[in-house]
């Protein structure tokens, strides 16, 4: 099985617009999810050799994220992994160009998270107000943040779309290489 950076991004800002056209009507989730979220980014953009400047949801329980924003932040997870597993032989996909881009979509995402927790807020009829205050204003912060790291248009990811992992083959002892040799299977 292989997956591209491409594919993964494209995952995570599916699961963005499937959290942001789902309710959460658990406050417990939303901020777990949000929290998850906004880690899984920090993780990314860390990877994109950028460090996002804003703080963890004060009121974060620990909870673990359930729900569709959850969801997201294992896509965004994933996609960070991917540029970790990057080795020498690939680092001339990270020239400083395409990271500007490939940072723009994971803040385009992210962004489109932090929206869908806003409209999430802003439909809730009960809950804790002072919570959602400081929820609000956490994500209106966010927002300001990765706002700046948006390129507008869109240009390209180059090189850094087709960066891939694969399983490692698996080892074969030395009947199963004997065997296939036999059957012209193995060089």
């Amino acid at each position: 099985m292989r997956s591209t950076y491409e594919d993964l991004l494209r995952v995570a800002r599916r699961d963005a617009v499937v959290a942001y056209n789902l309710a959460v009507d658990d406050d417990t989730d939303l901020i777990a999810g949000w929290q998850a979220t906004l880690s899984a980014a920090r993780h990314h953009f860390r990877w994109l050799r950028l460090e996002l400047s804003t703080a963890d949801y004060a009121r974060a329980s620990g909870a673990r994220a359930e729900g569709p924003f959850g969801v997201l932040a294992r896509s965004l997870g994933a996609g960070a992994d991917l540029l970790a597993s990057q080795n020498r032989s690939t680092s001339d996909a990270f020239e400083d160009e395409w990271l500007v881009v490939a940072r723009s979509e994971v803040a385009s995402i992210t962004a489109l998270a932090a929206r869908a927790a806003v409209t999430r807020l802003a439909s809730q009829r009960s809950g804790d107000i002072e919570t959602k205050r400081l929820l609000l204003g956490h994500l209106v912060d966010v927002l300001e943040k990765l706002e700046f790291h948006r390129v507008p248009g869109s240009p390209t990811i180059g090189a850094l779309l087709g960066l891939a992992t694969t399983l490692p083959h698996a080892p074969a002892d030395r009947d199963v290489r004997r065997a296939r040799t036999r059957r012209g299977d193995c060089r």
